[in-house]
C-alpha cells in the first residue's frame, strides 16, 4: 500500500482535495467550477507527484442489476461489453461489476452495471490531470466504498443512509452485503429526509423486484450520535420501519480512521476506506490512467534493477572473499614449496658422493634385467628334477652335465637350459623288467613337471646290475 497519495473528491459544485499520509488527513483544499479555481487547482497539480485517486459523489450516477448466464471469459466479456452498450450507448465512464453466481442458478452471474451519466462535470479536471501528466489510479464513485461502512448484521437487506457535507444525503441498497442500487439527495434536514426517503426507496425497489415482499428491509442510519435524538423521535411515529441508529465516529474508530469526525460528514471515513480498501474497478479508461500505469512498471523496473544490483554486490562480495581465500591459499602454497625446495638442496649437499655414474647403474640394471630373462638361476630349472627325485628315491645320479644354448633369435622367445642326467636304478630285489618299468615311471614324472625328456643313451644290464642311463632334459622358461 502506497504511503502517500492525492485524494480528489468531487460533488455537484467543487472539487476537493487531500493529502493522504500514512493514516493522516491533510487539510482540504477547496476548487469550484470557476476559470480562477481551475487555474488554482493546475497549479496545484503542478507540484504533485503523487497518485491521483477521484472519488465522485454525484447524482448522475445510475445502476442497473441482472443475471447473466455463466460463460467463459473470452465470451463473458464480449457479452458484458454488448449490455452496456445496450443499457449506456455511447457513454464514457461505464463499468460492470460481476458480483457472484446468482442464487436461483448455478449457471447463472450476478452483474451490476453503472454510469456516470453526465461527464462533462469530469472532463475540465481530468484533461489538467492528463495534460499535466500527474498519474491518475481511477475514479470511484462512493456507493462502491459504502459497503465498507455496512457492520456486521443479520439481515440480507439492508437500506444504508450516510450523509457527505458538500454532497447531500445518500441511500445504498446492499442485498447479502453487495450493492444494488443507490441515490443522492440534495437536503438542508437530515433526518426528516432520512424517514421520507427510506418510504420511497421501498416502494422503488419492490417495483424493480430488488427486494422481495416477504423479508424485512433494516434501515441503517450511519449518523454522529448528536443527530441521532431527532432522527429517533420521528421513526417513533411508525413502528413498522425497523431502523437502527448507529454512531459515525464509533464506526469510524473501528475502521482505524485517525482524524477526528465531529459530525454527521462520512467524507473522512470514505476517503480512509478510498486510500486503504481502493476497489479493484472503477470508471476509469486506459486513456485516462496511462501515466498511472507508466509509473507503476517504472517502478517495477526500478525494484527489477535494484534487485539486480544487490544480487550483483552480494555476487561480487562472494566472488572477492573467495578470491582473498584462494590468495591465501596459494601463498601458504608458496611458502611450503619453498620449504621443501630448501630441504631438497640441504638433503643433496648434505648426501655422499656415489662410486659411479647414475648412467652406470642405469646400464647395470638393464644387464641384470636381461641375464635374468635369458639365462634365468639353477633354481627354477632344477625345481621340478628335485621335486621328482624325491618322489622316486630308488634313482641314483651319478652326474649332472649342464649343456649352454644359444640364446633365442628373438626377444620375445624364452630361454632354453638343457641338462643331462646320469643316473641308474638301485633296487637289488627287483629284477630288470621292473627297473626298467621304475625307469620309464621317472620319465613321465619329468615331462609332468614341464621337461622335455630324450633318452641321450639307452640303459642296459651289466651283469644283473642297476641299469645305468643318461636323459637329456630340455627346460624352457616361461616368457
Amino acid at each position: 500500500m502506497r504511503t502517500r497519495k492525492l485524494l480528489l473528491l468531487l460533488t455537484a459544485d467543487r472539487l476537493r482535495a487531500w493529502h493522504w499520509n500514512k493514516g493522516v488527513l491533510s487539510a482540504p483544499q477547496s476548487y469550484t467550477g470557476t476559470p480562477e479555481d481551475r487555474a488554482r487547482f493546475i497549479t496545484f497539480l503542478k507540484q504533485e507527484r503523487d497518485p491521483v485517486y477521484l472519488m465522485v459523489d454525484l447524482m448522475d450516477e445510475d445502476f442497473h442489476f441482472e443475471s447473466l448466464p455463466h460463460l467463459n471469459d473470452i465470451d463473458h466479456r464480449s457479452l458484458i461489453q454488448q449490455r452496456l452498450e445496450h443499457f449506456y450507448p455511447g457513454a464514457p465512464f461505464r463499468l460492470a461489476i460481476r458480483q457472484r453466481q446468482a442464487l436461483g442458478s448455478s449457471h447463472d452471474d450476478e452483474m451490476l452495471y453503472s454510469t456516470l451519466s453526465h461527464p462533462a462535470r469530469l472532463t475540465p479536471w481530468l484533461n489538467a490531470i492528463r495534460e499535466l501528466k500527474v498519474p491518475l489510479a481511477g475514479i470511484y464513485s462512493v456507493p462502491q466504498l459504502c459497503a465498507g461502512l455496512l457492520p456486521e448484521l443479520p439481515s440480507d437487506h439492508v437500506l444504508l443512509f450516510t450523509w457527505e457535507e458538500h454532497a447531500g444525503l445518500r441511500a445504498s441498497y446492499f442485498h447479502a452485503r453487495r450493492l444494488r442500487f443507490s441515490r443522492l439527495i440534495p437536503t438542508d434536514d437530515l433526518t426528516r429526509t432520512a424517514f421520507t426517503e427510506q418510504l420511497r426507496i421501498r416502494q422503488y425497489l419492490h417495483s424493480q423486484h430488488l427486494l422481495p415482499l416477504g423479508p424485512p428491509l433494516d434501515v441503517i442510519c450511519l449518523f454522529h450520535i448528536d443527530d441521532h435524538p431527532a432522527l429517533q423521535e420521528i421513526l417513533a411515529r411508525d413502528h413498522t420501519i425497523n431502523c437502527q441508529c448507529l454512531d459515525l465516529t464509533q464506526r469510524a474508530r473501528a475502521l482505524g480512521v485517525t482524524n477526528a469526525t465531529p459530525s454527521s460528514d462520512a467524507t473522512p471515513v470514505l476517503l480512509h476506506l478510498l486510500a486503504t480498501r481502493t476497489p479493484m474497478q472503477h470508471y476509469a479508461t486506459d486513456e485516462h490512467t496511462e501515466h498511472f500505469r507508466l509509473r507503476r512498471f517504472r517502478r517495477i523496473l526500478f525494484g527489477l534493477s535494484a534487485l539486480s544490483l544487490s544480487a550483483s554486490v552480494a555476487w561480487s562480495a562472494s566472488n572477492f572473499a573467495h578470491l582473498r581465500e584462494l590468495d591465501a591459499d596459494n601463498a601458504a602454497t608458496g611458502n611450503q614449496i619453498s620449504q621443501l625446495s630448501q630441504q631438497a638442496l640441504s638433503l643433496s649437499q648434505n648426501m655422499p658422493s656415489l662410486p659411479t655414474s647414475l648412467a652406470e647403474i642405469k646400464s647395470a640394471i638393464a644387464q641384470l634385467g636381461a641375464l635374468d630373462k635369458h639365462s634365468p638361476p639353477p633354481q627354477k630349472t632344477l625345481a621340478g628334477l628335485a621335486t621328482t627325485l624325491d618322489a622316486f628315491p630308488d634313482i641314483r645320479v651319478a652326474k649332472l652335465a649342464w649343456q649352454a644354448d644359444l640364446p633365442p633369435a628373438q626377444e620375445s622367445q624364452p630361454p632354453v637350459q638343457t641338462l643331462l642326467l646320469y643316473g641308474k636304478v638301485e633296487d637289488e630285489a627287483a629284477d630288470y623288467r621292473a627297473k626298467l618299468d621304475y625307469q620309464q615311471n621317472f620319465r613321465r614324472a619329468l615331462i609332468a613337471h614341464g621337461y622335455r625328456v630324450a633318452e641321450f643313451q639307452p640303459g642296459s644290464p651289466q651283469n644283473g646290475d642297476s641299469s645305468p642311463f643318461v636323459l637329456q632334459l630340455t627346460w624352457t622358461s616361461e616368457p
